[in-house]
């Protein structure tokens, strides 16, 4: 049996992270209000909910493939089942979650410079 508490502990974690990050994305859109631009809001959304679905598409596939991997490690390793899930779960997360990452900074950074509910030096980096 393999030790993985740690792991399994913050792949449980993942779903209130979840939970944090749409109430961030709705208290930025209660906050612009009704300056919102709504280009720019639809990017910061959708952006947002598929960075959140790729993050937990990866954890999904990660905390599957741990939970294979303490019951049958052998079996997993012999079939490359483990090799599979260690690619699909890294592409989905550092490719397509990423990509969507930095799309819903970018478009956060631009929605709150052209509102102005953010100092300008907030902004910037983004």
């Amino acid at each position: 049996m393999i030790k993985t508490g740690p792991v399994v502990l913050a792949l449980n974690l993942v779903p209130f992270a979840g939970i944090a990050f749409l109430w961030f994305i709705g208290v930025v859109r209660d906050r612009l209000g009704a300056s919102e631009d709504r280009f720019f809001t639809t990017f910061f959304f959708g952006s947002g909910i598929l960075f959140l679905t790729r993050f937990f598409a990866a954890t999904a596939v990660t905390g599957s493939m741990i939970l294979v991997l303490n019951t049958t490690p052998k079996l997993m390793m012999e079939s490359g089942a483990y090799a599979f899930g260690r690619v699909i779960s890294a592409q989905v997360m550092n490719v397509f979650a990423l990509k969507m990452a930095g799309v819903s900074m970018v478009s956060t950074a631009t929605l709150a410079m052209r509102t102005q509910v953010l100092p300008r030096w907030i902004t910037l980096p983004g």
